[in-house]
């Protein structure tokens, strides 16, 4: 197989794709979150609403491993 050499236009561009481009995007990711309204209180309720449900979806795992044990000790 030969090898090309690879043009000097064509090497900018491959690094503009591979550093540019994901720092570009990058910045256009965080611009939301200087807006995002989370602190005080709204945080708070978001925690504790978050929490709650990791505990009830550990519940119903907890509950879904017992029938499942259950079955396999009944056979």
């Amino acid at each position: 197989m030969q090898a090309t050499a690879i043009s000097q236009k064509n090497e900018y561009l491959l690094f503009m794709m591979c550093t540019l481009l994901p720092t570009v995007t990058c910045i256009f990711g965080l611009i939301p979150k200087f807006f995002y309204d989370l602190s005080g209180e709204k945080k708070e309720r978001m925690y504790r609403e978050l929490a709650e449900r990791r505990r009830s979806i550990i519940t119903q795992l907890n509950e879904l491993n017992d029938n499942e044990s259950d079955k396999t000790d009944q056979e």
